[in-house]
């Protein structure tokens, strides 16, 4: 028996889990709490201690952030906490029996949700399939949409896996000239002099939108569940943003064997990532055809990047282990 602890730490929540193994991976217990309740990793630590068991069978922690990292620390991008890895596994080897010597993993967000690609592509939902037979490319690659916006990309070419993070999400948005208006207004009213990809496809980026459309200050979760369950002016240009980012992905990576999406956003709101302009933007503006056929996929859950982080924390204590 092995166990794993991970966390998915995004701007807004933090989830943590462990996993077990014996033989079958299998997520043993879950828990979310407000990433604001985590002021440090001391607190981040206390709550796994608190909620999770089998301290001796233990091999690794593996901390998934939403935010830039390095081996050696990270922090987010959209909140406080700042974690290094060299701190966590002093901490964590005081908490466990005498001789116990767990992994400590750092990674980006959307890196786990790449690595997230290989124990849940069975269970994620078509968008759209595959429309031609490609050779085995074995390029993957994964975006969302939440608290903010992340990309990452996974090749994969038989033992050998490469999982890329990037900062995509901080590129400047490409506007067209009818949407000028909204350009100007986000510089003018929100002070946003270049919007970036995530100040446009984000839970903040639906407030700007819907404040520009109908001048109402709303919360994210409220917009989904009022303009977001049916057609809607604001469905509209937010799925059309959407497929405009998704697009520039597809390119950027060439990802033949698909692209995954997750984020809080697509999960409560599939219509985002369902409606014609969504389709239309990804598929009527290129000049390339075959970016239609990568075949489109929605992760199954909102705890797709706990799976990653275990994933990642397995593949690394895989390729420590001699041969």
């Amino acid at each position: 028996m092995a166990r794993f602890w991970v966390a998915d730490i995004g701007g807004t929540n933090c989830r943590l889990a462990q996993f077990v193994s014996a033989g079958e991976l299998v997520l043993e217990k879950e828990l979310w709490l407000p990433t604001a309740s985590l002021a440090s990793e001391r607190d981040l630590l206390a709550a796994f201690a608190e909620h999770f068991s089998g301290y001796e069978d233990l091999k690794g922690l593996c901390l998934a952030l939403a935010g830039p990292v390095t081996p050696e620390g990270g922090a987010l991008t959209n909140a406080k906490l700042v974690c290094h890895r060299q701190s966590l596994q002093s901490a964590l080897r005081a908490l466990l029996p005498a001789k116990s010597c767990p992994e400590v993993l750092l990674i980006n967000d959307f890196a786990a949700q790449a690595y997230a690609v290989l124990p849940l592509a069975e269970r994620s939902r078509p968008l759209r399939r595959r429309q031609r037979a490609w050779e085995a490319t074995c390029v993957r690659a994964v975006i969302g949409a939440g608290t903010g916006l992340g990309a990452a990309m996974l090749v994969q070419r038989g033992e050998s896996l490469t999982v890329c993070a990037s900062e995509a999400g901080h590129m400047p948005f490409p506007f067209r000239p009818d949407e000028y208006e909204y350009a100007r207004y986000l510089s003018l009213e929100k002070g946003l002099a270049e919007p970036t990809c995530e100040d446009i496809i984000s839970g903040s980026g639906l407030s700007h939108l819907q404040a520009f459309l109908t001048a109402e200050q709303l919360e994210p979760k409220e917009i989904g569940q009022r303009y977001l369950q049916a057609p809607s002016p604001t469905l509209r240009l937010f799925a059309r943003f959407y497929g405009r980012f998704c697009r520039i992905w597809l390119y950027s990576t060439c990802c033949y064997d698909g692209l995954w999406i997750g984020g809080g956003i697509a999960l409560a709101n599939p219509l985002c990532v369902q409606s014609p302009e969504f389709f239309a933007e990804i598929e009527g503006q290129g000049v390339y055809d075959w970016v239609s056929d990568i075949p489109l996929w929605l992760f199954p859950a909102a705890n797709s990047g706990l799976w990653g982080a275990c994933e990642a924390l397995r593949w690394q204590l895989r390729d420590r282990t001699p041969s």
